[in-house]
């Protein structure tokens, strides 16, 4: 249910703080201000924005009939080291469409998500 607020939310060019809000809003019944259940949310929010993002821009991009995208980390030390080994390098797109690969921000395989991933990638010609 989180993940269909989150997807509605995007394709409703909600920002990150109103997507939060509402599942706030839907479930967090304790609403003080130092909640560490809102933390938990704001790191939903964020992994599936980029995750549903990703995605969306891999789908595009093998609409237009390109079959490779190129690997992109934040660079920083908070970056994990299995991301920092894919940095640069170069992917097939159906791989990650079809699950059989986790791609920046996601995975179709839920046993392989990438919580808190920042990861993004870029289109190789």
């Amino acid at each position: 249910d989180i993940m269909r607020l989150v997807s509605d939310g995007i394709v409703a060019n909600k920002t990150p703080t109103q997507i939060k809000q509402e599942i706030t809003d839907k479930y967090n019944k304790n609403k003080s201000k130092e909640n560490p259940q809102d933390y938990r949310i704001d790191r939903i929010v964020r992994t599936e924005m980029n995750s549903n993002m990703n995605l969306m821009k891999l789908q595009k991009w093998k609409m237009y009939g390109f079959t490779k995208y190129q690997w992109i980390t934040t660079g920083d030390e908070r970056v994990r080291a299995e991301h920092r080994a894919r940095n640069n390098r170069v992917y097939d797109i159906d791989a990650a469409i079809n699950g059989e690969d986790i791609f920046p921000g996601g995975s179709l395989n839920p046993e392989k998500k990438n919580i808190n991933c920042r990861c993004s990638s870029v289109l190789f010609k």
